[in-house]
């Protein structure tokens, strides 16, 4: 939650897009200089790994929020079964387990960051 103050809610996917439309065109616009020919692939490997750290860290750190589609309505449904809900729907059944079973050893912060990496 320490990222709500930093970034306001309604700002986080249009800085998401400018930054990634901002790395875009510097990695075009550095290719069109050097003849699309990546001279080290250790550079490019490091600076890929870079930013999945922080796109990563960026989608991780969010606030809970409606804003980000379906987050709001997991949240209940994870809050939901952290009070000792049953699971009554059973479409997608699996997906729901998962959840109750993490609602049990983790909170819904955690929840969240860990789906991101399974995904």
């Amino acid at each position: 939650m320490m990222y709500s103050a930093i970034i306001p809610l309604p700002h986080y996917t249009p800085i998401f897009y400018n930054v990634l439309l901002g790395i875009i065109l510097f990695a075009f616009l550095k290719l069109m200089v050097k003849g699309y020919t990546l001279n080290t692939s250790s550079a490019k490997e490091y600076i890929s790994f870079l930013l999945l750290i922080v796109v990563v860290l960026y989608m991780g750190l969010r606030p809970i929020s409606f804003a980000f589609g379906d987050m709001g309505i997991y949240n209940k449904y994870f809050n939901e079964f952290a009070n000792g809900y049953e699971i009554t729907n059973y479409k997608d059944y699996s997906w729901r387990l998962f959840m109750k079973f993490c609602s049990g050893i983790m909170s819904a912060k955690q929840f969240f960051y860990c789906v991101l990496f399974y995904t």
